[in-house]
């Protein structure tokens, strides 16, 4: 394990006794490498950037997920991972769609690099409450959708963020407030509250 390089696509595929998976020097995981390992918890590639697609999804015991290096994570990678409840990619730059989806022990989601949010990309984290995107410049339609417990978007970039749709923030505290009794908040540079309001598809959230 020491020393490969990259995971190949398939390669631990529905290994339902897989527990640990460690590669120090692995640059990339290939395309459902680890989807349908039931029984990881232990995952560790300090040196990856790139996560192709379904390669961790339905990991339903995963429950942390730390990659400094990662620049782009392609669509479902970790979907339908469901003890999932922390991750850290302070480097990703992209999140291809439903690459979180049904995450749904997942609380807080900071992504500070982050530019491109896909489709659907944390559709029905149940337990997400606060998202912090520090430079993104485009959200995907639906991104957010059915994220009950959705409090919190704080979204600190310089200027307005593509909204590729209406229903960004569909069925969350954001746009309905019988989940918590109260609406929730998005947050943006006070400059900026202006352009928001009034921008394509942000205008229909212009009093959150």
């Amino acid at each position: 394990n020491s020393r490969m390089t990259s995971v190949g696509a398939y390669a631990f595929c529905s290994c339902t006794r897989l527990t640990t998976a460690s590669f120090p020097n692995a640059t990339s995981i290939g395309a459902f490498a680890f989807s349908a390992c039931s029984n990881l918890t232990s995952i560790y590639f300090p040196n990856v950037t790139f996560i192709n697609n379904n390669a961790f999804q339905i990991c339903s015991k995963l429950a942390s997920a730390n990659f400094p290096n990662v620049t782009s994570i392609s669509g479902a990678a970790f979907q339908n991972c469901y003890d999932l409840s922390t991750i850290s990619f302070p480097n990703v730059t992209s999140i291809s769609g439903n690459a979180f989806g049904y995450c749904s022990k997942l609380t807080n989601a900071s992504l500070p690099n982050a530019l491109n949010l896909g489709q659907a990309a944390f559709a029905s984290c149940t337990s997400l409450a606060t998202v912090r995107l520090d430079n993104v410049t485009s959200i995907g339609n639906q991104c957010f959708k059915s994220c009950v417990k959705l409090e919190s978007v704080y979204i600190l970039a310089s200027s307005v963020p593509t909204m590729t749709g209406s229903t960004v923030f569909g069925s969350t505290p954001m746009s309905l407030s019988s989940y918590l009794g109260h609406f929730g908040s998005i947050y943006v540079p006070a400059s900026l509250v202006s352009s928001y309001k009034t921008t394509r598809n942000w205008s229909y959230y212009a009093d959150r």
